[in-house]
């Protein structure tokens, strides 16, 4: 029975099981799960996969369990780049910049003054 390999780190997520191993690489984070002796890789573009605007970008094939993280980071990324749907959302991600506002910062000071975030009431 053959794994579709994307659908695995789906599976993965899904279920809640956390990657085996997980490598900061020049991309980003690359992130491994260990199936039958080789890695299954997913690389996230961004602070982490659930941060708002992160890329996950996952692996079409298995790497051999003594390949170094960089290098699938970089087969991963290089396989994804003809996928015109990557470009968009890299361009787009990049485009977006910092999403704090004036009016933002204002509404924060203004609730500074007023005493800030109310205290969870602790008794329930």
């Amino acid at each position: 029975m053959q794994i579709k390999l994307p659908s695995a780190v789906r599976a993965f997520r899904i279920r809640g099981i956390a990657p085996d191993e997980t490598h900061k690489v020049k991309q980003g984070n690359l992130n491994l799960w260990l199936f039958a002796n080789t890695y299954i890789g997913e690389l996230v573009i961004g602070e982490s996969a659930t941060t708002p605007g992160a890329i996950l970008l996952t692996s079409g094939g298995a790497y051999a369990n003594t390949t170094p993280p960089q290098e699938i980071a970089d087969d991963i990324y290089q396989r994804s780049q003809g996928d015109d749907t990557v470009k968009q959302l890299s361009d787009s991600a990049a485009a977006l910049g910092s999403v704090t506002s004036e009016a933002k910062a204002s509404a924060a000071r203004e609730n500074g003054k007023k005493g800030g975030r109310p205290r969870k009431d602790k008794t329930a």
